[in-house]
């Protein structure tokens, strides 16, 4: 296979100076796995992505993962060489933004790249640093494989630079999940000429097995696109679903897990999951009446989730603020207790403002809307939707008398 012009982009590792490489001891392995290591690399012996090398300084062990479809997937062991290599800094478009700008399209076509990483070549300099065992001895990569720390970043740049003119139009990717959206119907075969003219500039290829082309629906990141919307994955809803009630601490976090990858899915996910999430602080697996109602009502809510539409642009659009200010209610001051944690303080206004929040509660559920990127205070965390600012106001409320 062709594959990417190195003098456009190669994988080039930053070893931290000083680091001193590290020759992992052989593993043993069963039969079945062994046979499947043999097969492997007799795959990639023939296209030429990895060669024999002799008195490797870095090696590394395989290990055999098996895939959905019953067949063994070969991964590297690359912890030592990721340790000793600083993170590429370059920034992975946001998850949210990509669904939300692919939703709701007239036509959708999801394209995947055959072996995508293997189509970047190493740098001749750092190939045998990617060395690795198995019983027909040592080899090394001639290609950017999988496990590598910044692979996915070197991946991602690749996309960027090579679709900078339609990333953000009429494509949108991330890493090497490629997805072409068209609003109108008879765009959208001109816009798939324009793809494949790039690739085809750049010789690289896809897999058909695992692209669709002109859809009207289909699952990007996770998510299950369509016309009307973001719906949710029906198998992870259905996971959810078949799960009994937790019997320890462990099964409690697996659904809490879970719970999470839905929030947006669920109405005051936050209210929904605050008994289970109590289960976790009590120090002893406690599994009480009030987590039992919560956990079958999340699972009602999952049997039919709401669909997320897009922010209608130019739609006037209600915030918080907004529904206060309409009930002549101040800007809050922020107040310190004094055991140090802060509290709203809404003055004369806290009989107004334990009032309309029955009504802001009810404004979440009049028409679910996925609005990515809502911002990040400085310490990282994500700011909630409206839901979730009610029922901060109604924890953060500082009632008079209190101190």
């Amino acid at each position: 296979m062709p594959g990417l012009d190195p003098r456009f982009m190669c994988h080039q590792l930053s070893v931290k100076p000083g680091s001193k490489p590290i020759t992992q001891k052989k593993r043993k392995q069963g039969e079945e796995k062994r046979a499947a290591v043999k097969e492997e690399v007799g795959k990639l012996l023939a296209p030429g992505f990895i060669r024999e090398v002799q008195y490797p300084t870095w090696l590394a062990n395989v290990v055999m993962v098996r895939k959905a479809n019953g067949r063994w997937r070969m991964c590297t062991d690359y912890t030592d060489l990721n340790k000793a290599c600083p993170k590429d800094p370059y920034p992975l478009p946001s998850i949210d933004r990509l669904v939300d700008g692919v939703s709701g399209q007239a036509l959708l076509s999801f394209m995947d790249a055959y072996s995508g990483y293997n189509q970047i070549r190493m740098h001749p300099d750092d190939e045998e640093k990617t060395a690795f065992i198995t019983e027909a001895g040592a080899f090394c990569y001639k290609v950017m494989p999988f496990g590598l720390k910044n692979a996915g970043a070197t991946y991602q740049r690749l996309m960027d630079k090579v679709f900078k003119e339609i990333i953000g139009k009429d494509m949108e990717v991330y890493v090497d999940d490629m997805v072409v959206k068209s609003s109108r119907t008879e765009t959208h075969f001109h816009t798939l000429e324009q793809v494949f003219a790039i690739l085809r500039r750049n010789q690289l290829r896809l897999n058909p097995e695992k692209c669709s082309f002109g859809v009207k629906a289909g699952k990007f990141l996770g998510f299950m696109l369509t016309k009307r919307g973001i719906e949710e994955n029906p198998d992870k809803c259905q996971a959810i679903i078949d799960m009994r009630s937790p019997r320890n601490l462990k099964e409690v976090q697996q659904l809490t897990g879970k719970m999470t990858a839905l929030s947006r899915f669920i109405p005051r996910s936050a209210e929904t999951a605050l008994p289970i999430f109590g289960a976790l602080k009590k120090g002893r697996f406690a599994w009480t009446d009030e987590c039992e109602e919560a956990f079958q009502h999340l699972k009602a809510t999952l049997s039919a989730p709401p669909i997320l539409t897009r922010p209608t642009p130019g739609a006037r659009r209600r915030t918080t603020a907004d529904l206060l200010r309409e009930q002549g209610i101040t800007r809050p001051r922020d107040s310190i207790l004094e055991d140090g944690k802060s509290r709203t303080n809404f003055g004369n206004d806290l009989p107004k403002v334990e009032t309309i929040l029955p009504k802001l509660l009810d404004n979440c559920e009049d028409r679910p809307t996925h609005l990515a990127n809502l911002g990040k205070t400085q310490s990282g965390r994500t700011v909630g939707s409206l839901e979730h600012t009610v029922i901060r106001i109604q924890h953060n409320i500082r009632k008079p008398g209190t101190s």
